[in-house]
């Protein structure tokens, strides 16, 4: 039997330390002995081969290419804050090996090609753009990026960068939030937050990227197209020290142009009518509904195509309220109407304006409280 000396670090390059095994022993029957040696105990984590190959455990160690010396990456809970997205995993427990396809998440209906893609260039550590009309759903993908496909504290979220000052301390203070970032002991988040914003934007940038380097850290960047040219190289920076997922509206591409070329290109088209269809009977229970194609009518012309907007509109529908039909609009303007005129015969113009205001309110709020649509009604 062949005994080699491996040598295992976490994802940040920092010694877990040697351990010497067997080269010839499939590793599915090693993993319970490493977990334990490197002490994890009974913690989920996953191990890489050098060049990101992910171990096949049906394996041993000779078969999978390691030799004496070889460097074995170990992500752990308890050591990783970084994405997770090779394309087959397994994990070890103290009581054996489960093989998972990293691939196999659910996905945002309608949207699982360009969720791949994604996925796919996060993997290479390749920045990307996600590229769409507004109201297609860019915000839904990259959250759902965020919540399904990342690691925990993979990424850090920023709903624009029109104002890099701005973007760059909310980095700074989610990075001190997760103890990557340090100004001072004892200052919190919020008063770190704070400081920066005394301090000139180069100097926050080199703050930033130090903290970021060699973490591999996600940054998801929403809105990216209100970038301005000059912050462009700002950019360009963080570029050099985390993976970039960002959205922009097709529409207004301009700023970006100097760097587009760096990014991998993911484009929304609008889903076709039948495709929103079999998405949302596939959310909702049809027989249930009093008038279902109702609800279909409703659907289709508020979601314009976005599959990740079908069920915040049937969630808001069936909680009542927000879609004002013309019957009453119309009520609203003949009470406002008789309001204005009794209260005017009475008072100056100022408490009519005023008083409408108040009467229109209510309204609203009675609207929100107490209607429902019919269609939406259990039968």
């Amino acid at each position: 039997m062949s005994i080699i000396r491996l040598h295992f670090e976490d994802i940040n390059n920092q010694s877990l330390g040697d351990l010497e095994v067997s080269q010839d022993v499939p590793v599915k029957d090693m993993l319970p002995l490493i977990v334990q040696q490197l002490g994890l105990g009974e913690e989920d984590c996953h191990l890489i081969l050098e060049q990101n190959r992910a171990i096949d455990p049906q394996f041993s160690f000779g078969e999978l290419g390691a030799r004496d010396g070889s460097v074995i990456r170990v992500m752990a809970a308890r050591v990783v804050s970084m994405p997770l997205l090779q394309e087959v995993q397994f994990t070890i427990t103290g009581t054996g090996t489960q093989v998972q396809d990293a691939r196999q998440t659910r996905h945002i209906h309608g949207r699982k090609q360009e969720i791949t893609a994604i996925t796919r260039s996060l993997e290479q550590h390749r920045d990307v753009l996600v590229v769409g009309p507004p109201g297609i759903g860019k915000s839904h993908l990259l959250r759902y990026t965020r919540d399904h496909l990342l690691a925990p504290d993979a990424a850090i979220y920023l709903d624009g960068f029109k104002s890099a000052k701005a973007a760059l301390r909310t980095v700074a203070r989610t990075l001190h939030q997760r103890r990557h970032l340090t100004l001072r002991d004892g200052d919190d988040s919020e008063t770190v937050y704070r400081k920066l914003g005394n301090w000139q934007t180069d100097d926050i940038v080199t703050l930033v990227c130090d903290a970021l380097y060699s973490r591999g850290y996600v940054l998801i960047v929403d809105d990216l197209d209100m970038i301005s040219l000059a912050e462009i190289p700002i950019l360009q920076e963080l570029t050099q020290v985390a993976t970039i997922l960002a959205a922009a509206s097709s529409d207004n591409l301009g700023a970006l142009t100097p760097i587009m070329g760096n990014f991998s290109r993911v484009e929304l088209d609008p889903l076709p009518d039948d495709e929103i269809r079999t998405i949302l009977w596939t959310q909702v229970d049809r027989d249930g509904l009093a008038r279902p194609e109702k609800l279909e009518e409703k659907v289709l012309k508020k979601v314009q195509g976005n599959p990740g907007a079908i069920g915040e509109v049937v969630a808001r529908l069936r909680e009542g309220g927000a879609y004002l039909n013309p019957v009453w609009i119309l009520g609203v303007a003949i009470l406002l109407a008789v309001t204005l005129y009794f209260v005017g015969q009475a008072t100056n113009g100022v408490m009519a304006f005023l008083s409408a205001i108040v009467v229109v309110a209510l309204c609203l709020v009675l609207r929100v409280v107490l209607w429902k649509p019919s269609y939406m009604v259990k039968q």
